[in-house]
């Protein structure tokens, strides 16, 4: 008969007792070791996932487990959520999913005791799954509100004196309101001016209203003329993004084998969903992804969280994290 009273490594007293006899002897004990499985609640890494060890021998307490997924480290777990040190895992999460693409992998958990002793458990295999897409926001309601303020300010913009008008454009200073013409005689004074602010531009429309001139304004012409493009300035190499009125969403972000964005990038700061534009009537809007990078607006580069709108005007910059820089550009035409 063998007996090691103590387990833990060091200097012991062993006892050997046979044939009525007892011998005791001074060993030294090595230090071990601890042994431990890896359990998963699912190996399809998809949504949350739940992974813990379980101890099959240990000689001291284990202070640390480190789970990896083919040697990268995702987590890393003390004694404080021991011992089965359970680790909860959001495979859904774009930090996660910018560093672990969709596949196979190894999955591992190596332990450390009290000790100095590391030692890991036999490899499982899982299968990590794509996140899905997020739901597309319900923009109806603010697209209802909006028309219904275009019927109200349209037609009262109109209103003044005389139904008919013609348009022509001519170099003036940049007044936002109406205003009456100097008169010189009786013609004169019935003439109106109404002056429209058009974006960053050196001529002002002016609309001159005659009873004897019948060429009504044209504002879907004129809103027609107008056209936006989104210029990269510093950061990536991608040409121009011209956005046109029959499209109304486009994606920038890092192409991918899996899909390509209206503006494809290939700066590895930037991820493949990073933001996106929206083209309105009153011009575009820029709404910002959930990249861990960030979406920055102006030089002074303001954040944006995940979800915020920014209405877009000419001139205006914005980044995508800290490197890609953008510029907006409004051309009309004469």
């Amino acid at each position: 008969r063998v007996a090691a009273p103590e387990a833990s490594a060091g200097p012991a007293q062993l006892t050997i007792s046979g044939a009525g006899t007892e011998t005791t002897t001074e060993v030294t004990i090595p230090a071990l070791a601890p042994q431990i499985s890896l359990v998963v609640s699912d190996p399809v890494f998809q949504g949350m996932v739940q992974m813990a060890i379980r101890t099959d021998y240990q000689q001291a307490a284990i202070e640390k487990v480190e789970y990896l997924l083919n040697g990268l480290p995702i987590a890393t777990v003390d004694a404080a959520n021991g011992p089965a040190f359970t680790y909860a895992l959001n495979v859904d999460d774009a930090a996660f999913q910018q560093s672990i693409q969709p596949g196979s992998y190894e999955l591992v958990a190596a332990v450390q005791d009290a000790q100095g002793q590391v030692s890991r458990s036999v490899p499982q295999t899982v299968e990590v799954i794509a996140a899905p897409p997020p739901p597309e926001p319900n923009w109806m309601p603010w697209l209802l509100g909006a028309g219904v303020l275009l019927l109200i300010a349209v037609p009262t913009a109109i209103m003044i004196k005389r139904p008919t008008a013609r348009r022509k454009f001519r170099p003036t200073a940049h007044d936002d309101t109406p205003t009456k013409k100097p008169t010189t005689n009786a013609q004169d004074d019935d003439e109106m001016t109404m002056h429209v602010r058009l974006p960053d531009h050196d001529e002002t429309a002016m609309v001159d209203f005659d009873e004897e001139r019948t060429a009504p304004v044209d504002f879907d012409a004129l809103h027609s003329q107008t056209h936006w493009k989104i210029i990269v300035v510093a950061g990536d190499s991608a040409a121009p993004l011209e956005l046109k009125s029959s499209q109304r969403t486009y994606d920038i972000g890092r192409a991918s084998r899996e899909r390509t964005p209206h503006l494809a990038l290939t700066n590895k700061r930037v991820s493949r969903d990073h933001a996106r534009i929206e083209l309105l009537a009153v011009g575009p809007v820029l709404i910002a992804g959930t990249s861990t990078h960030g979406t920055f607006f102006g030089v002074e580069k303001m954040a944006l969280a995940p979800g915020d709108r920014r209405a877009l005007q000419n001139n205006d910059i914005f980044w995508l994290s800290a490197e890609v820089q953008f510029q907006v550009k409004c051309e009309i035409d004469s």
